[in-house]
């Protein structure tokens, strides 16, 4: 697989047919009935916010900064709470790297350690997360 065809498929914009997913299946020993199957409300919750996550990484990121820092949380601390390097936070912070992408538990893990009502979508840019409220009216 290409990088460029890697992330598409992380950002959830590749349009995979039967057999690549086949192919994905059995790779991953997995069925591919497994990988078609309708996604629950929380999956579809955690994939939006992934999808989000892996085109702003840099955003996301960022708002993660400023709710650490205004909450008086280290990034040594957030390394602990995500077995993420402190390193790899700053580049994604800084926008030298796009990963890690943030996904929702650990987003969720950080809102939680921060008391924040919100949740996890409060790293999101806001445009995704009114798109999140559209997509369920």
């Amino acid at each position: 697989m290409t990088q460029l065809m890697a992330r598409h498929l992380r950002q959830g914009s590749l349009q995979l047919g039967k057999d690549f997913v086949q192919q994905i299946a059995t790779s991953l020993q997995l069925e591919p009935t497994d990988l078609t199957a309708p996604l629950t409300d929380d999956q579809k919750r955690e994939w939006h916010f992934y999808r989000a996550s892996a085109r702003e990484v840099t955003e996301v990121w960022r708002r993660v900064a400023e709710a650490t820092t205004a909450h008086s949380y280290s990034q040594r601390q957030l390394k602990k709470l995500l077995g993420i390097s402190q390193s790899a936070i700053s580049r994604a912070i800084t926008g030298e790297r796009k990963s890690p992408v943030l996904n929702w538990h650990d987003a969720a893990k950080i809102a939680e350690a921060l008391n924040l009502d919100t949740g996890a979508e409060t790293f999101l840019p806001r445009d995704f997360a009114q798109e999140k409220t559209r997509e369920r009216g």
